[in-house]
């Protein structure tokens, strides 16, 4: 094997260990779709394996491919069972590091993260690094402290300065929880649960307030605790809890969740209303 550019092909099979066992890698179809396609890794200063440690290293602009999609990285490990005759038998995790970039043809699905974490049999995934970047569709997800992907869920959970944002629209918060689902053999946004300083945008308005839930089909978010919905040019009104529709503009506060009944709650359920008064220009 030329070591300035290995190719590891059969021993991945075995490590494998059968039919859609690197879905979770992939990010690609539906198990059994592409599981039995050949996975292909050059590493341009080698691969090697421990058989005590139970890991395959690739090193050095390592490219991953299988099916339709390819990883890029510095180093690979790739972790395994071993069966009784100490023989590779069951692909358990993919540790990428460096430069992680994942890339689907089909799909639109892309990834970028200094450490990638790829769990198997649990189709998990957790990137972790700088400029944590994942792209499903239409739907861009970024966050600075740490991005999963439960494929088996189609959820990301994003955490730290983390935003989800479609077609202009923009969704913050310190956690987001973004829901898919498959259409036409795409994942496309569902929904999206934001916890803790949320802030959802348009071109003319910003929305805020301490939890959301967003959900694309009617692009409306609800908004609670501490809500601030400012409309450029109009005014701010600020309660408890209140309704932005991020396609057409509208924004109403909504009843506390307790309908304002507890004598206790009351100054935080009233509701405040700022308007700014329209300049008329000067002759």
């Amino acid at each position: 094997m030329n070591k300035k550019n290995a190719r590891l092909l059969g021993v991945l099979s075995l490590l494998l260990g059968g039919e859609g066992s690197l879905y979770a890698f992939s990010f690609a179809g539906k198990t059994g779709e592409s599981g039995s396609l050949p996975v292909e890794i050059d590493a341009a200063s080698g691969i090697t394996c421990e058989k005590k440690g139970q890991v395959c290293t690739a090193r050095g602009n390592v490219i991953v491919t299988h099916g339709d999609t390819t990883l890029t990285c510095d180093v690979l490990k790739a972790f395994f069972h071993m069966d009784n005759q100490d023989r590779p038998q069951e692909l358990i995790r993919l540790e990428a590091h460096g430069n992680v970039r994942i890339k689907a043809k089909e799909g639109a699905k892309r990834a970028a993260a200094d450490v990638g974490v790829f769990h198997v049999k649990t189709s998990h995934a957790v990137l972790t690094g700088r400029d944590l970047f994942l792209a499903l569709g239409e739907t861009n997800v970024r966050a600075r402290d740490s991005l999963e992907y439960f494929e088996q869920k189609k959820l990301a959970v994003a955490k730290g300065e983390a935003s989800v944002e479609k077609k202009g629209k923009l969704l913050k918060a310190d956690q987001l929880d973004a829901y898919f689902k498959e259409s036409h053999q795409k994942d496309t946004l569902d929904h999206v649960d934001a916890t803790g300083n949320v802030f959802a945008s348009t071109q003319d308005d910003v929305a805020q307030g301490d939890r959301g839930v967003y959900t694309d089909a009617d692009e409306v978010v609800i908004l609670t605790g501490n809500v601030r919905i400012t409309k450029r040019g109009q005014g701010r009104m600020m309660g408890e809890r209140g309704r932005y529709d991020m396609k057409n503009g509208f924004a109403a506060l909504l009843p506390a969740e307790n309908g304002g009944q507890n004598p206790s709650a009351s100054p935080k359920t009233r509701v405040k209303v700022l308007l700014i008064p329209r300049q008329e220009k000067s002759a």
